[in-house]
């Protein structure tokens, strides 16, 4: 509950032809201790990692085509060494299509990113 009564601070929209993404996040910058969960249309997709630098937590997310935006929520477990508790965000589809997004999160606000599913 904790995760979604955040107000969200920015949103994105990244449009895609594809069934699914992956998604790649990094430390913003310099490594500063920054843990992250993040929520996929109501899902725990990740959970209390440590953002890093040089090694990214990557994982796919598969878009529900039924839905108009699939919802990714960009939540601060903590606020690392210096706030707020930032990353860089690369999302890549199926057609290699690549997307870089600068994501940030406090303990008040979360990013959200929109995933919509378009026609080729």
């Amino acid at each position: 509950e904790q995760m979604t009564s955040r107000t969200p601070r920015r949103s994105f929209e990244v449009l895609t032809t594809s069934d699914s993404v992956k998604v790649e996040l990094y430390d913003n910058g310099v490594f500063d201790e920054d843990s992250v969960s993040v929520i996929y249309n109501k899902e725990l997709v990740v959970y209390k990692q440590l953002l890093q630098t040089n090694k990214p937590i990557s994982f796919y997310v598969k878009l529900n085509a039924d839905i108009r935006r699939n919802e990714m929520i960009f939540f601060a477990e903590n606020l690392g060494l210096t706030p707020p508790n930032s990353a860089l965000m690369i999302i890549t589809d199926g057609e290699k299509k690549r997307t870089e997004i600068n994501v940030s999160s406090d303990l008040e606000h979360n990013s959200v990113i929109y995933f919509i599913k378009v026609k080729k």
